[in-house]
């Protein structure tokens, strides 16, 4: 199934892409492994497809690779506590809740004189 994808999806993408290349592997072998055509690899790795969690574990496998490697990129180089504070910032429910926390930090950084965008 298609869906519309978004920066996550094409790093996703560029991520199969990069380990596949560098473990030798033709885009059919992938496919024929994981039980696609070549042309859907093709796709997920131009970041043109969605690629569901449960076929990003299959390819993963395929690859030898930990199946957290696709699970979520945009993670890939933040610190266990930033990793601690979007867990919990996921967690709050309330909407008025999360619009307090993105209060709160902005006005952290603005105290502390961070530079703007």
């Amino acid at each position: 199934m298609t869906s519309l994808v978004n920066s996550g999806d094409r790093e996703v993408g560029r991520l199969i892409a990069h380990h596949r290349k560098r473990k030798g592997i033709l885009q059919r072998e992938l496919a024929a492994e994981i039980g696609v055509c070549h042309a859907r690899i093709s796709r997920y790795e131009r970041g043109h497809e969605f690629v569901s969690l449960e076929r990003r574990a299959a390819i993963a496998t395929a690859l030898a690779l930990d199946p957290q490697t696709f699970a979520d990129p945009m993670l890939e180089e933040v610190t266990p506590d930033e990793r601690d504070l979007l867990s919990t910032y996921r967690r709050i429910q309330d909407a008025t809740g999360k619009t307090g926390v993105l209060r709160v930090m902005a006005a952290m950084e603005s105290a502390h004189g961070a530079p703007s965008c």
